[in-house]
């Protein structure tokens, strides 16, 4: 009987954390999910709605696999991308929404997953609801991700995978086989795109197993750790190892040079200052570095820092903790001098020197922040008044301080969001016509003349990106982190030396008709009166395949093949061979981790206290 009870509890508890973290999210969000009809907000979101349009239209248009994105400076992988999230759930809502609303619902699902996975924490903890809450709401709606949407950079929703991957990893420490689950969470992390939180989610969980294995000195809690980092590498190795073809290429190493003075103003300013948005140019000169808000901008207000200070006096003794959370919080501070030696140490580490920004590690010391807070209130809810009015008011006072607090970062988001407004239209319209791939999204979504006037053409041909499946060749600004080529060779239609998307070397005594075409694939019928190199206006990579004998080349940064004289049909295709290999390994991960989750289980079930 206290078994079910004990169940109906848990499943009332997850029940009710999905209905508050979806209106929470709801209102939180309100103002940015009012531009679901529109694409062309500010900054670098033309980046993110050209792969969700890219990945939208390979699955529902061709019902191909998204291995190749030709639409974007001359074509590069798509699946194989690090920014790709083929694999991650918010495919599921571009298939369902389209590629604009699909990915304004993606966010909103992923801040719920987010405030639901806080749950669990508390549950580990065994905190009160109101203390597990308050978690949840510091966790999930601090203003950082909320800074990169506006920055354009939505792929740090993955965020929501964080508490989840956090608490199996907990539980991993007691029991190692759990390690699978954590690992299949942060795999979540890199199969929906941002490498960043992957990546820096690896050294919170190193720093984390250090600090406590210095206090413990049990192994146990390394063998939790390195069971969750070798089912990482399982559950995303379908995605990891065909990376290796673009990470061959392009390893994008980033020096880490941005370093600024450490000034308690900024610090305060980070945690204290709403007003976390700046408008199309971020400036915050300090001296002559610019204080770049969304990696440095993280507002959680007073209470919860006043609640962090008593809970560290509270359990000063409780070292693996404390240990973790300085150290998260100095990981933070090596973006600032006196600390920076600290990034420079592990910027020398192979793929963490792709990462530059060290501050990003803010939101890893606001989880550790919040439990600490969280920890306090539960302290706070769990003391035992005799006078019930007393007791019943002590809780709602607590639930009324919770309230605060998600309505004062609800209302530093909406200051961030004030600056999303697009800017108003002017004549000039790109529009584009070639037979190579276009997609008008006004005719696709019916926009009105109303909603066209919002739109600033002028804006996005700065931008190069009004029609975001155009071949767009040689753009003055595509924002692409891990190019396949240092410099564009693509041509796009309107240049000068723009031959087409498909033509002969030597185009004397050729034809050439295309007879299919999708991001994936290219069949053309050629006829070529002597030997020749057909040239495909498309960035060259080994991965291209041909069918029959026909030789690919690399002719200056382009796709060529050369073609014998005779009429041919040429097919062309792109396919990564360790896509094959990698499934393999994932498919691996989850018939191992299924058996040690159900192991892990049942040790639980054996372990808890009997009914009687």
């Amino acid at each position: 009987m206290a078994s079910k009870l004990r169940i109906n509890k848990n499943v009332l508890g997850i029940i009710s954390f999905i209905l508050i973290g979806s209106l929470f999210s709801y209102i939180y969000l309100s103002p940015f999910l009012k531009f679901s009809d529109t694409m062309f907000l500010r900054l670098d979101w033309h980046h993110d709605f050209q792969m969700t349009s890219a990945t939208w239209i390979t699955l529902t248009k061709y019902h191909e696999f998204p291995f190749w994105n030709p639409y974007k400076a001359g074509g590069n992988f798509l699946f194989a991308h690090p920014q790709s999230f083929v694999l991650s759930p918010e495919t599921l809502f571009v298939i369902l929404f389209g590629p604009i609303k699909g990915l304004y619902y993606s966010v909103f699902f992923f801040y719920v997953l987010g405030f639901v996975g806080c749950y669990f924490i508390g549950r580990y903890f065994r905190w009160s609801y109101s203390a597990t809450l308050y978690l949840a709401v510091l966790f999930t709606f601090q203003s950082h991700v909320m800074n990169y949407l506006f920055l354009g950079a939505s792929t740090w929703m993955t965020m929501g995978n964080i508490p989840f991957a956090f608490y199996f990893f907990l539980k991993a420490q007691h029991n190692w086989r759990y390690g699978a689950a954590a690992g299949f969470f942060h795999a979540l992390i890199y199969l929906g795109a941002n490498t960043y939180i992957f990546l820096l989610f690896i050294i919170f969980i190193l720093l984390f197993t250090a600090s406590k294995f210095i206090i413990k000195r049990d192994l146990n809690l390394v063998k939790g750790a390195a069971v969750m980092l070798i089912f990482t590498f399982l559950f995303a190795s379908v995605k990891l190892l065909p990376g290796l073809d673009l990470y061959e290429v392009n390893q994008r190493v980033n020096p880490f040079r941005e370093i600024l003075p450490l000034k308690l103003e900024l610090i305060k300013k980070t945690f204290l200052d709403k007003h976390q948005a700046w408008n199309i140019v971020s400036v915050y000169w300090v001296g002559d570095k610019n204080f770049h808000w969304p990696h440095f901008g993280d507002y959680i207000g007073i209470i919860p820092i006043l609640l962090f200070i008593i809970g560290l006096i509270l359990w000063y003794r409780n070292l693996g903790l404390v240990i973790a959370t300085l150290g998260s919080f100095l990981l933070y501070l090596s973006n600032f001098e006196y600390f920076s030696f600290i990034w420079k140490a592990i910027n020398y580490i192979p793929i963490f020197n792709a990462l530059q920004h060290p501050a990003r590690f803010v939101i890893f010391f606001v989880l550790l922040l919040g439990i600490f807070g969280a920890k306090v209130i539960s302290k706070v809810d769990k003391v035992k008044i005799s006078d019930r009015r007393l007791n019943y008011l002590k809780k709602v006072l607590i639930v009324a301080l919770v309230l605060f607090v998600f309505i004062d970062l609800t209302k530093a988001s909406y200051i961030i969001t004030d600056n999303f407004k697009p800017f108003p239209i002017q004549e000039g319209l790109i529009m584009w016509d070639d037979k190579f791939e276009t997609y008008n999204f006004y005719e696709r979504y019916n926009l009105t003349d109303e909603q066209i006037e919002y739109f600033d053409a002028n804006y996005i041909k700065s931008f190069n990106h009004f029609d975001t499946l155009s071949n767009k060749g040689s753009n003055i600004r595509v924002l692409d982190n891990m190019p396949l080529s240092p410099t564009v060779v693509v041509k796009s239609k309107g240049d000068p030396d723009y031959k087409g998307e498909y033509y002969f070397l030597n185009d004397n005594g050729t034809s050439l008709d295309l007879e299919y075409w999708s991001p994936n694939k290219i069949s053309l019928n050629v006829i070529t009166e002597k030997d020749n190199i057909l040239l495909i206006n498309q960035n060259y990579h080994k991965q291209w395949k041909i069918k029959g004998d026909f030789e690919i080349l690399n002719y200056n940064g382009l796709l060529g093949i050369k073609v014998p004289k005779g009429k041919h049909t040429i097919n062309l295709y792109v396919f990564q061979n360790k896509i094959i290999v990698g499934l393999f390994l994932t498919i691996i991960g989850f018939v191992l981790g299924a058996y040690l989750m159900i192991n892990a289980y049942k040790q639980d079930k054996q372990n808890s206290p009997s009914d009687g």
